[in-house]
C-alpha cells in the first residue's frame, strides 16, 4: 500500500519478466522435443516400423509443460498480490498498464508455437515412414539389380568357360587322329582339360550321327578314350573294357566324376 504507482509498475515489470524467463526456457524445451521426437522417428523408421513418436511423446514436452505452468503461476502471484485491498488494487494496476494484455498475447503466441510443433511432428512422422519406405524400396532394387548384374556375368563366366571346355574337347578329338607322338601328347594335355572339366560339371558335345551310329550298341565310348588319352598314356595295360567292368559300364574321371 506503500508504493506509488510508478513504483508498482516497476514491480509488475520486474515480475512480468521473471515470468517471461521461464517462458522462454519453455520455448526451448518445446524444440528439444521437436529435435528429440524426429531422432526418434528416423530410428523407428530405419527398423522397417512406422514412425509414431511426436513432440507430445518425448521427454522434453513434459519439461516444457512443467515450466509453462511454472510461468504462469510466477505471473498470477505477482498480478493477484496479496488479499483484499492491496491484491485488488495490483489486479486494477495490471490491467490498466496493459500487463494483463502483454501476457495473454504472450501465452497465445505459446500457444501457436505448440500447435505448430505438434502439427511439423505429426507431419514428420509421416515423412520419416515414407522416406523409409522408399529408401528401402530403392534398396530393395539396388540389391535386385546387382544380383541381375551378377547373374549375367556367371551365365557368361559359365558361357566362356563352356566355350573353352568344348574347345578343348574339339582339339582333343583333332589331334588324337592325329599320326605323330607330338600330336599324341597334346591331345594327351587337352584330355586333361577335359577331365578336370567334367570335374568341375561340364559334359560332353552331344554325339554326331557317325557317332550315335558307332555307339548305338557300346553305349557313349568317348570318355573312356579321354581319359585314356589324359591319364593312360604310357600305360600299356590301360583297358577299357576292364574300366568299363570296374565303373558299372560308365566311363568316369580319375576323380571318380561320371562323364
Amino acid at each position: 500500500m506503500d508504493l506509488n504507482g510508478e513504483q508498482e509498475q516497476q514491480m509488475l515489470d520486474r515480475a512480468l519478466e521473471e515470468a517471461q524467463k521461464t517462458r522462454g526456457q519453455g520455448a526451448r524445451q518445446l524444440s528439444l522435443a521437436g529435435d528429440e521426437a524426429r531422432m526418434a522417428q528416423f530410428r523407428e523408421a530405419a527398423g522397417g516400423n512406422v514412425a509414431t513418436t511426436t513432440v507430445d511423446r518425448t521427454g522434453a514436452y513434459g519439461d516444457y509443460l512443467k515450466l509453462k505452468q511454472k510461468a504462469e503461476g510466477q505471473y498470477q502471484a505477482a498480478v493477484r498480490g496479496q488479499s483484499g485491498v492491496s491484491g485488488m488494487l495490483r489486479r486494477q494496476r495490471a490491467q490498466l498498464s496493459g500487463v494483463n494484455a502483454a501476457w495473454t498475447e504472450q501465452g497465445d503466441m505459446q500457444e501457436e508455437q505448440e500447435r505448430r510443433a505438434l502439427q511439423t511432428s505429426t507431419r514428420d512422422a509421416t515423412d520419416a515412414t515414407r522416406m523409409a519406405g522408399e529408401e528401402k524400396a530403392i534398396g530393395i532394387r539396388k540389391a535386385a539389380a546387382e544380383k541381375e548384374r551378377k547373374d549375367k556375368e556367371a551365365a557368361e563366366d559359365l558361357a566362356n568357360s563352356r566355350g573353352s571346355f568344348e574347345s578343348a574337347f574339339s582339339q582333343y578329338e583333332r589331334l588324337s587322329r592325329g599320326n605323330t607322338q607330338a600330336d599324341l601328347d597334346e591331345a594327351g594335355r587337352y584330355a586333361r582339360i577335359v577331365s578336370r572339366g567334367v570335374d568341375s560339371g561340364h559334359k560332353l558335345p552331344g554325339l554326331n550321327s557317325e557317332q550315335r551310329k558307332n555307339f548305338a550298341k557300346s553305349g557313349d565310348m568317348r570318355g573312356f578314350g579321354v581319359e585314356r588319352a589324359a591319364w593312360g598314356a604310357g600305360s600299356p595295360e590301360f583297358n577299357i573294357e576292364e574300366a568299363r567292368r570296374r565303373y558299372a559300364g560308365k566311363a568316369q574321371t580319375k576323380k571318380g566324376t561320371d562323364y
